[in-house]
């Protein structure tokens, strides 16, 4: 497939992202991901209760529960949580995301401080959705009559959360994410905005944020029950699917708001 992104990070080849998932939810590398886990930048205990800490953005998502077809996504989602939170004594360890929160990002737009130098210190906060607009008008008609289908193959640890992340048994549905994102990213008026691709896509779902340091036992509970997820994942398989994408914004990252204009995208021919 020929690249329309001239961006200095590429993506990952079929077989590289297929490999990639799957070595992280292996225990091994679970073991060396909580070595290496921080406290979350994004929430905070305080007073006994969880607070949001502002982070302004837009990102094109494609959302768990307005996606037909993932009824016992979030429910399976949510079950994990539960497993996952039993391993922590103290309320400001773990922040279980809300299921209405549940997403894949296609394609990261801009947020925090660069949101803020390019579109709202330019005076562009009331027209950057009708920019990413124009970018989804340019795009090609999908030709294709299926949703991507992506199979949750198992829980992994990124620097300060934990998600679950997914793979393709169809190549072609990859290659499906991977030229929206080319295409996308290509749009004049959005490079001049520095919307880049800055990361290869990775397919997952984020379900919880850490929100203090945690200790050696906790790490071994950790690591224990996603394992354990994993080990029921590879019995009972799991499967998101997706027909749309679409730009939402957020405050902070427990909540991706749509409102009238804001483009959606198809997967699936008309």
């Amino acid at each position: 497939m020929a690249s329309l992104d001239t961006s200095a990070v590429a993506e990952l080849t079929y077989h590289e992202y297929q490999q990639r998932q799957l070595r992280e939810v292996t225990e091994d590398q679970l073991r060396y991901r909580a070595g290496q886990l921080r406290k979350a930048d994004h929430f905070a205990y305080v007073g006994g209760q969880w607070h949001h800490l502002p982070y302004e953005g837009y990102a094109v998502v494609s959302m768990v529960d307005t996606n037909p077809g993932n009824d016992d996504v979030s429910p399976r989602l949510r079950a994990m949580q539960g497993q996952i939170a039993t391993g922590f004594d103290r309320p400001d360890a773990f922040f279980p995301l809300p299921a209405d929160s549940f997403h894949q990002t296609v394609a990261n737009t801009l947020s925090a401080e660069r949101y803020h130098a390019h579109v709202v210190a330019a005076g562009l906060t009331n027209e950057y959705p009708a920019l990413v607009s124009g970018a989804f008008a340019q795009l090609p008609q999908a030709t294709e009559a299926t949703p991507i289908r992506m199979r949750l193959v198992g829980v992994s640890l990124f620097s300060s959360a934990v998600g679950i992340l997914g793979t393709f048994d169809e190549e072609r549905d990859f290659d499906r994410i991977l030229r929206f994102r080319e295409q996308f990213y290509a749009d004049e008026p959005l490079r001049a905005l520095t919307v880049r691709r800055t990361r290869p896509f990775i397919g997952h779902i984020t379900l919880a944020y850490f929100g203090s340091l945690l200790s050696e036992a906790e790490k071994k509970r950790l690591i224990s029950t996603c394992a354990t997820i994993n080990d029921a994942l590879n019995r009972e398989p799991l499967f998101f699917t997706v027909s749309t994408t679409e730009l939402r914004s957020y405050q902070h990252l427990a909540h991706f708001e749509t409102r009238p204009g804001y483009p959606v995208y198809s997967f699936i021919k008309s």
